[in-house]
């Protein structure tokens, strides 16, 4: 099932069309008051009230990269395997957590030195591309956590879920820490 990626304005605003009738008329601010406009205006006009979410994501995702698992307004069939979620999914909410704590970054040696572990780890896999609504979410993301920094580097650890070079500057207090065993070389084993 695809989301909607709420950092992205759909064109001519956040809006809902229902029986040729723009709801609301004008632009909502954001998508959980276009589901609350939409819900007030079924119940308004006395329309079954039905399933707002579902019907409003459906209707915001026909445009194109506008949700996760979408690409030109065409799901995306990553799957997840399993019960385990997609990676990139993984790689997301980490960021998405990791952007509300916000963290300070060091773009300094010790980034540098962790980033090219990652870069020899069989276990790190790139993650640009898998989805490319996905991908460009998480480009948004990692480039708000990293004030504005941008980078060619898209590696994610499969261990960790988390972006290689985003996790590489910070501190190591924020990153996951569960008993999962990192490959020998890891720098998560060393810090």
């Amino acid at each position: 099932m695809s989301r909607v990626i709420e950092a992205i304005v759909p064109p001519g605003g956040w809006h809902y069309m229902q029986d040729g009738v723009r709801i609301p008329p004008e632009r909502a601010d954001s998508f959980d008051d276009l589901l609350k406009k939409v819900l007030q205006f079924r119940i308004n006009n006395r329309i079954p009230v039905g399933d707002v979410f579902n019907d409003v994501q459906s209707f915001v995702c026909k445009f194109p990269n506008q949700c996760h698992g979408t690409f030109n307004g065409v799901i995306h069939n990553d799957p997840p395997q399993g019960n385990k979620p997609r990676f990139i999914d993984r790689l997301i909410q980490w960021a998405d957590e990791l952007r509300t704590k916000g963290v300070n970054v060091d773009d300094g040696q010790k980034r540098q030195d962790r980033i090219n572990v990652c870069k020899g780890c069989p276990r790190a896999k790139s993650w640009d591309g898998l989805c490319p609504a996905c991908s460009s979410h998480l480009h948004e993301v990692l480039t708000l956590i990293k004030k504005g920094r941008l980078t060619d580097i898209t590696l994610g650890c499969e261990v960790y879920g988390f972006d290689c070079d985003t996790a590489a500057m910070v501190h190591r207090s924020i990153l996951p820490n569960d008993t999962t065993t990192p490959p020998d070389n890891c720098w998560m084993r060393q810090v």
